[in-house]
């Protein structure tokens, strides 16, 4: 009985310090400050960045809950994606390959798809001819596919991506950009959600900074 209670209050102690820590995050410990700030497109809208490459295993384990956590978000709350290379020739047919799939609309479509080619079937998408296979046979055109993945215009996508690792100081991937003000790093220990608390607690300092209204 009394390890029951010693356990219970364990389980009870941990749960409290989640809700301590998502309530206020810490700089330096649960996020840093990206100084100078990035460019604010609209002020009534809260962007939060996620910084990742389809190559990334923590990222592949990451996406569930990230696709879970953005089903739910507020509609002053924008979730965008930027698909980094960290100078890797791989990564970055990887990332021409998020912006061609999002020139389509099809980038959440076949978000997963992708990670499980790469980190499950271990498809070989190593050339512009290859991953206009994969794409075909999800069902695009490859010859568009291919003359919109090797088009200037995703290549300045995928090029602007990799600038902005520069600005923010970006040391590993997944990574949240919350506001354009606040970095936060994911750790791949199998405890999303209180990772994603801290970003809703960033987010709401964000809506109070700029004075904007809570959510209904």
């Amino acid at each position: 009985m009394r390890r029951r209670l010693v356990l219970s209050f364990s389980v009870l102690l941990l749960a409290c310090t989640r809700m301590a820590l998502a309530a206020d995050p810490v700089e330096g410990r649960e996020y840093t400050v990206i100084q100078p700030a990035l460019p604010i497109p609209d002020a009534k809208k809260i962007v939060v960045t996620d910084f990742f490459s389809f190559a990334c295993p923590h990222c592949f384990a990451f996406s569930p809950a990230l696709r879970s956590w953005e089903s739910k978000l507020p509609a002053d709350v924008v979730l965008d994606k930027a698909a980094v290379t960290f100078g890797r020739q791989s990564w970055g047919l990887l990332a021409q390959l998020y912006y061609t799939l999002r020139a389509f609309g099809k980038e959440k479509e076949l978000d997963r798809a992708v990670f499980e080619a790469v980190h499950v079937e271990h498809a070989p998408l190593t050339s512009a001819e290859r991953i206009a296979d994969w794409a075909a046979a999800h069902g695009i055109d490859r010859a568009k596919f291919l003359s919109t993945f090797e088009s200037f215009a995703v290549r300045s996508f995928a090029a602007d991506a990799e600038k902005l690792t520069t600005r923010v100081r970006l040391r590993g991937v997944p990574a949240l950009v919350v506001g354009g003000k606040y970095l936060v790093g994911i750790n791949d220990n199998g405890e999303f959600e209180p990772q994603l608390a801290i970003v809703d607690a960033l987010i709401a300092k964000v809506r109070a900074e700029r004075g904007l209204p809570a959510p209904h």
